[in-house]
Formats: structure tokens, C-alpha cells, sequence
């Protein structure tokens, strides 16, 4: 099934490994910006590297409360 999001903001929860990842990355073919959220730095890193290989629209969001 092919969709089109040219232009579309998607927020993937549970989207650093495993099926929200691979959810983020087949909405980011289709062309949506993508936000990533995790509580983990480096596997939000690993996985905005692996979004971007399907689409440069990704961003991230920190989970980790820190920003209180």
C-alpha cells in the first residue's frame, strides 16, 4: 500500500527500535516529517540516522523529562 504525506507531520511514539521504528520509516517514504520520541539519546540518534535514509524529514523530541 503506498499513501501520500508530502507535507504531513507524523509523531511515532515508541519509534527508536522494533515496529515504531519501522512505522516512522515507511511514513517518512511517504513522504511525512517524521518526529522521533525516545528516552534514550543513542538510540534516538540511531534511529533519526536510520528515518533519514527513507526521508530527510525527521526530528527528534526528549521524553526524558529533563527539560522540566
Amino acid at each position: 500500500m503506498q499513501i501520500e504525506l508530502s507535507g504531513k507531520r507524523v509523531l511515532v511514539t515508541g519509534s527508536t527500535t522494533g515496529i515504531g521504528l519501522a512505522i516512522a520509516s515507511g511514513l517518512a517514504a511517504s513522504g511525512a516529517t517524521i518526529t522521533i520520541v525516545g528516552r534514550d539519546q543513542a538510540k534516538i540518534d540511531k534511529a533519526l540516522a536510520t528515518v533519514a535514509e527513507s526521508s530527510g524529514h525527521v526530528e527528534a523530541a526528549d521524553a526524558t523529562g529533563s527539560g522540566r
